[in-house]
């Protein structure tokens, strides 16, 4: 049986131990462990992704995860199909920020029928509409660098012909792709052929109809990116197993910051326009 003297002392230790301790906060909260784990990985029949945001608002934050793991689907499969899983979701405050991860999934064989599709027709059907309009608005929201469309409006004789982006490869006219030499230009190709179908699978739906010449020369148009995309893929098998994603890969890096490059010039010349407009204003006025 202890001692009072011996109780007391336990006692002090205690109360001391208990005010060295800082309680929890917000912040600290144990993250799952899928929300831990690579942004993209392969769990038996499916590829999982994890995206992640963070904001001043807890939907925006949970909006710019569920959309960079959206990204990073559709850039694997083309599209996000039918059948695509929106797994999981985690929020915590830090401070006056929120930050958020979702977890999506989708099954190898849709990712793959997706890859495969370049029929309007085919696309439309597989397609997950909602989820293709979400990744528009996360790319308007988050300013994604925004490939050019595989398809040109260009005839051959419009287009440079030592353009080393386009191809007049038969029937429907001039084609653009992305010379495939590295990762980069690999992840960049996958991305156009996003942009391509997403066109297509947001269109009205008196648009690209079956058997139409406007349908042809989408299928004619994606057809050698995504011949050149799975031959690359094919002779580097660790994309298909690694967990890099586009929204990770250094040409999003690149893009993003020749946009934001490209966005503060053009604001300072139009700075620097309004500044002569307004001092070519007073001058007229002092003549008055």
């Amino acid at each position: 049986m202890l001692s009072l003297k011996r109780l007391g002392a336990c006692f002090a230790v205690l109360v001391i131990s208990a005010c060295a301790s800082t309680p929890k906060g917000e912040g600290e909260a144990q993250l799952p462990a899928w929300a831990q784990q690579p942004a993209r990985t392969v769990d038996g029949g499916y590829i999982v992704f994890i995206g992640s945001g963070e904001d001043t608002t807890l939907e925006r934050a949970h909006f710019k995860a569920s959309g960079m793991a959206i990204q990073d689907l559709s850039n694997e499969c083309s599209f996000a199909p039918k059948g695509t899983r929106s797994e999981d979701h985690f929020e915590q405050r830090v401070g006056n920020v929120y930050k958020s991860w979702a977890k999506f999934s989708v099954q190898y064989d849709d990712c793959e029928s997706a890859k495969k599709a370049v029929d309007p027709a085919e696309i439309r059907k597989i397609a997950n509409v909602p989820m293709a309009d979400e990744l528009k608005r996360y790319h308007e929201m988050m300013n994604e660098p925004e490939p050019m469309s595989l398809v040109s409006t260009e005839t051959p004789a419009q287009s440079n012909s030592d353009n080393p982006s386009s191809s007049n490869s038969g029937s429907g006219g001039r084609v653009r792709f992305v010379a495939l030499n590295n990762n980069n230009g690999f992840f960049w190709a996958r991305q156009q052929i996003v942009y391509t179908k997403q066109i297509v699978i947001l269109a009205p739906v008196n648009q690209y109809q079956p058997g139409s010449a406007q349908s042809a020369q989408i299928a004619h148009s994606l057809t050698p990116t995504q011949t050149a995309v799975r031959q690359y893929e094919a002779h580097n098998p660790d994309l298909r197993t690694g967990h890099q994603t586009y929204s990770s890969s250094p040409v999003r890096m690149q893009q993003l910051q020749a946009r934001s490059v490209s966005r503060s010039v053009a604001h300072g010349n139009g700075a620097r326009k309004a500044g002569k407009h307004e001092g070519h204003a007073r001058r007229k006025f002092r003549r008055r």
